[in-house]
């Protein structure tokens, strides 16, 4: 954790993972890894089935040169993580650069995904557009508990598709929206649906 290991170090770490039948937890936040190291640990997690939590995000690091990132071409990689992999329970995300075309990739793979109970993609470049696709996502996903999307670029339309989504999600139970740009319409839609909600059950 917060020791750079970079590419090289990320390239090492994925051979481990292939073979791997005891580590469960993996955090590699703050490591400076980029496209190539993060193809590279999504492509070993697909065949990997032991690993239960991996941390690729980023936290509490102002210096942007130790940073990992994951542009669109990694978020392809990681989303078919989602439909391979069966036992990777906690997946974190966060500050790594994420735009709403590599969410909208997760998204979708999220729909089909029967494993996955928290993911974090808190502190990323999700806006408007991405937050609807995870909305949509979590309309069929029965499996998430907890999603974190603090610190993104979603105002009140995206807080409307949200709202949607908890009308007809009856299993996540914390999200977390808080440093976006909801103003009192986003709150209004979230509160209408919570109160739609409590009537159903």
């Amino acid at each position: 954790t917060n020791d750079c290991i970079g590419d090289e170090g990320a390239f090492v770490l994925a051979d481990a993972l292939r073979t791997n039948e005891t580590l469960l937890w993996l955090s590699l936040y703050n490591n400076k890894i980029g496209t190539a190291g993060m193809i590279a640990l999504a492509d070993a997690l697909k065949v990997n089935s032991r690993l239960e939590m991996i941390d690729v995000g980023n936290a509490g690091d102002e210096n942007q040169l130790g940073k990992n990132t994951i542009h669109d071409e990694a978020a392809e990689a990681w989303s078919e993580v989602l439909v391979h992999n069966q036992t990777m329970s906690h997946l974190f995300l966060s500050e790594t650069s994420l735009s709403d075309a590599g969410v909208t990739m997760i998204a979708n793979s999220l729909k089909h995904n029967n494993y996955l109970v928290h993911l974090d993609v808190s502190g990323n470049k999700i806006g408007n557009a991405g937050c609807a696709c995870i909305a949509l996502a979590l309309e069929q996903n029965t499996f998430l508990r907890v999603i974190d999307l603090n610190k993104n670029y979603i105002d009140d339309d995206g807080c409307e598709m949200l709202a949607k989504m908890l009308t007809i999600n009856s299993t996540l139970c914390d999200l977390y929206i808080g440093d976006n740009s909801i103003g009192d319409t986003g709150a209004k839609y979230l509160c209408t649906a919570l109160h739609e909600q409590a009537d159903d059950s």
